[in-house]
Formats: C-alpha cells, structure tokens, sequence
C-alpha cells in the first residue's frame, strides 16, 4: 500500500471545492500504511473534521437550506455488515478510564436496543444505514448491540501504540471473543494512550483482519477510536472544544454528558460504525480513492444539524440546566450528540430528526 500524507486542517463541515474537483479527499486524511488490513486494503482514517485550503475559504454559502453534500457516494460491489440480528459490537478498553466514561459509552451502545426517552434517538438515528444495500437489496444490520468487553487496563503494549498493535489486541481478543466477520471489534484507547497518526492526522480509523488460522479463516473489520481530551480536543472533539484551525468566534459547546473526550470519542465511534457497517473492507460504499475514501459519517464531516457551515454545526437541541447541546436521547436519560450520515436515497447529509 502506498503512503499518501495529507496535511489535517480543520474546519468543519463540507469544504474545498477546488480539491474535490482535483480528485483529493478534502474531508479527511488518508490511508495509514502502518496499520492494518494485512490483505491489502484498509486503515482508513477518518478525523471528525474536513479540511481547509490554508488560504481560509470555504467555498460553503452560510444559509439555513438543507445540508446537501458535495459528494456522490457509489457503491463498489463488496459487502456490507448485514443481518437480521443486528450488529455485534466487541469492545476493547485500552488503559485507563474513569468509571463514567465506561457507563456513558456503555449507554450509548445499549441506546441503539432500547427505547429512549427522548426523541430523535441512537436507534432512529441509525435507520439512516438501512438504506445502504449490496446487490441482492441486502440492508446494514438494523441495530447495533454490545456483544463483550474486555479491559486492558495494564497498558501492556505500553502508552505508545502502532497500528499494527491496535491490530494485534484485535487478534489478542479472540481469546475471549468470538471471530464474527459479520462484527465490529472496537478499540478505544485512553486520554494518555498515544496512537501512530493521532491528532496528526486521524482521530479514529477502521480496517480489517485478514483471514488466518488465528481468525478461524475469516476476515474481521476492526475500529479504533481514541480519547482526545488531553491531546486534541480542538481537532478529534469538535465542537466541544474550540478548534486549532478554521473560523473564528466558535464558542465550544457544552458537551451533553459532562466529559469532552467521552462525548468526543461518541461522536467517532459513531462515525466509525457508520462507515464500517458500509464499507467493512474499503470495498463497498464510498466515493473516490480507496485509499482515501468518504463514506456514511465521513461524508458530512461537521455537520450535526440543520443549517449546518462552516464552524457552526447547525441548530441544536440544548439542556435547559446545563447548556449542553444534544441532537439525539439515549436510555438513563442520556443525551448524546451525533455527525449527521450521508442518505443515498435523497443524496444528502441526514441529521438526526
């Protein structure tokens, strides 16, 4: 796999027409050869921002109309993550996280099985992928769920990790873990963990496992989703935090369960089962190179409501007591904020409603 570098500028929000009409990816970076996919094609990076030529200009009228994406989304004949059962999550905590950290991302992941108490929700939210198909009218699994966990809070690979050894406690899992390719084994490392390419270049990525004896001869999609609140809250936890690069006067928002890298690490997490429900092998729903494609959540980087542009991430709902701001309820009373998806029926980029 060759190595391609894309500066990460951040912005947020559909950006830099100059470079899509160049055949560049303008949303995010790129292709990480230090990681995984062994068969070839994989580790895709997928920071939560677009980003902007250095010269400021957006090319994005500021107007309320409904968010309609600058990009085509195609499918490429490989499969998705389907069935009727839903789809299987395997959580790896890597290091050291605090108990309501655990019990936020915990409730967001049992939010999409049970009803909220609040409307739009993490389950109608993800109704947005069941209009994602593979050539026999086969939809994305319509729920997610939590399949196991494990902690691995010894930081035994240590605080600096590869992407091959993201990958490696993939395969490590498996000890505990079933080896499902029709699952998502999830990694998410804490605030002190630093991972090739973090903030330099990526904020959460996902790939896959090629089929070995170690995998009972199946291929796994894997994600990776990293804690960015001590490293780069302004570029991996937009708009919680306010951001290194693009227009000025953004204030933060108040982040909705209290933690900016937990409700950062949310907003990515759901960007990453978006994309990997999609495209599980780089081989299926996305736009341009495959080394560097825009998929589900990708696509709409920076916008999570309507009258969404640049450095505004459109209109919220907000928590009377605290000022947070939310677009979707989950179970305990959470509420979460999540990246609007790419709708391949109406073409365009789909808040939660």
């Amino acid at each position: 796999m060759a190595m391609v570098n894309v500066e990460m500028v951040v912005v947020f929000l559909l950006v830099c027409v100059s470079a899509v009409g160049a055949g560049r990816n303008p949303m995010f970076s790129v292709l990480d050869v230090g990681g995984g996919g062994r068969g070839g094609d994989g580790d895709v990076d997928h920071p939560m921002m677009s980003i902007l030529e250095e010269g400021g200009e957006s090319g994005v009228e500021e107007d309320s109309a409904p968010v309609r994406a600058v990009f085509d989304l195609h499918y490429h004949s490989g499969p998705l993550l389907s069935g009727p059962a839903g789809l299987d999550v395997y959580v790896i905590w890597y290091g050291s996280f605090s108990s309501e950290q655990r019990s936020t991302i915990l409730d967001f992941f049992a939010s999409f099985q049970e009803s909220a108490d609040l409307a739009p929700s993490v389950s109608s939210w993800w109704k947005t992928t069941a209009a994602y198909k593979d050539f026999a009218n086969t939809g994305v699994a319509p729920s997610v769920k939590l399949a196991g966990e494990m902690s691995n809070t010894g930081y035994s690979l240590g605080r600096k990790l590869t992407r091959w050894e993201i990958e490696f406690l993939v395969l490590d899992s498996l000890n505990s873990f079933a080896a499902d390719s029709k699952s998502v084994y999830l990694v998410l490392t804490a605030d002190d963990v630093l991972v090739d390419g973090f903030c330099r270049s990526s904020c959460a990525s996902h790939s896959f496992v090629a089929a070995s004896a170690i995998t009972r001869g199946h291929q796994l999609p894997y994600a990776w989703v990293g804690n960015a609140a001590t490293q780069c809250p302004g570029k991996c936890a937009w708009p919680f935090a306010l951001p290194l690069y693009g227009p000025k006067g953004f204030e933060p928002l108040v982040a909705p369960n209290g933690d900016v890298g937990a409700d950062g690490m949310i907003i990515n997490i759901a960007n990453m089962l978006a994309g990997t429900a999609t495209d599980p092998y780089i081989n299926a729903w996305y736009q341009g190179d495959a080394r560097a494609p825009l998929e589900a959540g990708t696509a709409c980087a920076g916008i999570y409501g309507e009258g969404a542009y640049p450095g505004f991430p459109g209109e919220l709902l907000k928590e009377h007591v605290s000022g947070a701001s939310y677009n979707v309820g989950g179970v305990n009373k959470r509420k979460f904020l999540l990246p609007a998806l790419w709708d391949p029926v109406t073409r365009t980029c789909a808040p939660p409603s």
